[in-house]
């Protein structure tokens, strides 16, 4: 009898609960789901469109152009530039041309620290910037 009188109660304030929160819900204002379309989430991101630039696809003329290219600091009448992890310095013409059967590779074992800072600085510029970036291509006068 004891539990015939426990479940009976246990099922009754359950019957309670529910009819107060289904009320409770009832009376609430209900709030429509946000959905977010291509065209919605477009205008959110309209004003920031400028600021993200898009990323250069991967192309085998890029690789190519890139693996033809060097890059090059002209400094006063010198051009530097790094091939094979040596850094290579040639004279620049009246022209404003390299003269690359002039060039010579740098030995920095026998410079004073003025000369190794700047040359420091030198490579520091030519290795500026991510590698697959077009515009590390090219002369570059500092």
């Amino acid at each position: 009898m004891e539990y015939l009188i426990g479940s009976t109660s246990t099922i009754v304030a359950s019957l309670i609960i529910l009819f107060i929160v289904k009320r409770v819900n009832a009376s609430k204002p209900r709030v429509g789901r946000v959905f977010h379309s291509q065209s919605n989430i477009y205008e959110r991101i309209k004003p920031a469109i400028p600021y993200m630039p898009p990323k250069e696809k991967e192309s085998q003329a890029r690789n190519h152009r890139k693996s033809q290219m060097v890059r090059i600091a002209v400094i006063e009448n010198n051009a530097y530039w790094i091939s094979n992890n040596n850094v290579f310095v040639a004279p620049v013409t009246e022209e404003g041309m390299v003269d690359y059967s002039s060039g010579t590779p740098i030995d920095t074992m026998a410079m004073d620290k003025v000369e190794l800072n700047r040359i420091s600085y030198i490579v520091e510029r030519l290795t500026e910037g991510s590698d697959d970036d077009s515009s590390n291509t090219g002369n570059q006068r500092l």
